[in-house]
């Protein structure tokens, strides 16, 4: 079992990383751009194994807390 730290340091890096390939793509790089990439790696890693990644979904809630 994953604690809480384990998870919030691996959406801590989920975000560095989205942030970087943007941006190595000379994409956008504001928060709901990378929102929505989180959002669309959520929704690839429920295909392949039928639930979701706890340290994505922490990453989205921090990007959105509303």
């Amino acid at each position: 079992m994953q604690t809480y730290d384990m998870v919030f340091e691996e959406a801590c890096r989920l975000v560095g990383q989205c942030y970087l390939e943007l941006a190595q793509r000379g994409s956008a790089t504001e928060k709901e751009v990378v929102a929505t990439e989180l959002r669309n790696l959520q929704l690839r890693y429920r295909e392949l194994t039928g639930s979701p990644n706890r340290a994505v979904e922490m990453a989205i809630i921090q990007l959105n807390p509303c």
